[in-house]
């Protein structure tokens, strides 16, 4: 019936899946100007993009353990 709880997904991460699934689609030429910019940015402009990627991630994880769901039949 491709229906199911949607409790588990939260809107972050339902963005970040969002993104990624789109930027499947993004032109090649897109990825090799990032890769460039990257590249050739200095250390430290690295430094806080990879900061704001930890954080983002962060953002979107769960915290806690997850309930065991075996035992709920």
């Amino acid at each position: 019936s491709l229906s199911g709880p949607l409790a588990n997904i939260t809107l972050p991460l339902a963005m970040v899946i969002t993104v990624g699934a789109l930027a499947h689609f993004a032109p090649e030429k897109w990825y090799d100007w990032s890769l460039t910019a990257y590249a050739r940015a200095p250390f430290y402009a690295q430094a806080v993009v990879l900061a704001l990627l930890v954080l983002g991630l962060q953002s979107v994880v769960q915290f806690g353990a997850a309930p065991f769901i075996y035992t709920r039949f």
